[in-house]
Parts: structure tokens; C-alpha cells; sequence
């Protein structure tokens, strides 16, 4: 017989929200200041971005963050609910 094992896994961090979407112009890059394929922190010139984001059809808002991240894919490898 196989021996079952218990785990406890714990994460702790700030956690993230990814935000992707396809934007229609590559004005919108150049509006926001924003370099294709670069992850940057928003600074003044970004914050209004957000309100258009979230007005654009298709957004998808994806949790994240490399704790949460390593806590899905520990509960895929060990099966966890």
C-alpha cells in the first residue's frame, strides 16, 4: 500500500492583477508611454489607463503573483481542493 501524505503549504505576498487586452492602435501604446512586451510600474502618465482598460471589450483580469502562482500550481501537483 501506498503511503498518503499530508501537506500544508502556505503563501504569503503582494498580491498582482494582470491585465490584458488587445488594444486597437499602436497610439495607445505611444499615449501611455508603454513599451510592447516590457512589464513597468505605472507611474502618473499611467494612471488613467485604467478606466480605459476596463472600458474595452474582450479585458480579462487574471490574478497573480509568484506566490499565488506556486500556490495553483502546488494544488494541481499534489491534487489539492
Amino acid at each position: 500500500m501506498v503511503e498518503q501524505k499530508e501537506y500544508l503549504i502556505f503563501g504569503i505576498e503582494n498580491p498582482l492583477l494582470d491585465i490584458s487586452v488587445e488594444v486597437p492602435t499602436d497610439e495607445f501604446m505611444k499615449k501611455y508611454e508603454l513599451i510592447p512586451g516590457q512589464a513597468m510600474l505605472a507611474g502618473e502618465k499611467q494612471m488613467p489607463i485604467y478606466d480605459e482598460l476596463w472600458a474595452m471589450e474582450g479585458t480579462q483580469r487574471i490574478p497573480g503573483g509568484s506566490s499565488l502562482n506556486s500556490m495553483r500550481a502546488a494544488a494541481v501537483r499534489f491534487d489539492l481542493k
